[in-house]
């Protein structure tokens, strides 16, 4: 019995045990995934899923909520979104009833939190629950902060009937 032969990827660091081996140098070779750096496994009943998180590359959103406070002690404060080009989107507009800025930002966080999550679980219920490749979507606690952003966003460009850039 031969022993088991890993070979790893230098771009990604991927590691594959060969399978079979043609006879010549330059001949075929299978190869069967071993598992790769920083995989993630998890069965759930007779499902084996496979999560990848590679720390080269960081989760990271290009765009997140950018929330800056408006307003004074003696009017009231609110909070908009500053986007790259410097338009300001109101996501707290209470109509100035927060008369501390901290008070604002909180409500703007529940605010952006609220909107994210029901647009993430309606999307999550418009295509039955299910992944693009069919895998279970997780829950809005289980996605990362990053995730969790982006629905943010997509529910404030939603409220101002535009494409947030």
């Amino acid at each position: 019995m031969s022993d088991i032969v890993v070979v790893t990827r230098r771009a990604d660091g991927a590691r594959f045990e060969v399978i079979a081996q043609a006879r010549s140098l330059d001949g075929p070779v299978t190869l069967r995934a071993v598992a790769p750096p920083h995989a993630t496994h998890e069965v759930r009943g007779r499902d084996f899923n496979t999560y990848y998180a590679d720390p080269r590359k960081p989760d990271v959103v290009r765009h997140p909520p950018n929330l800056h406070v408006v307003g004074d002690a003696v009017q009231g404060f609110n909070v908009d979104h500053l986007d790259g080009a410097g338009n300001r989107w109101s996501v707290c507009d209470c109509a100035a009833a927060h008369l501390e800025a901290q008070d604002a930002l909180d409500c703007a966080r529940v605010v952006l939190d609220l909107g994210g999550r029901r647009a993430f679980e309606t999307y999550n219920h418009a295509v039955g629950g299910l992944t693009w490749d069919g895998k279970p979507i997780p829950g809005w606690e289980s996605v990362t902060e990053a995730v969790r952003d982006g629905w943010r966003m997509a529910s404030l460009a939603l409220r101002h009937r535009q494409t947030l850039r």
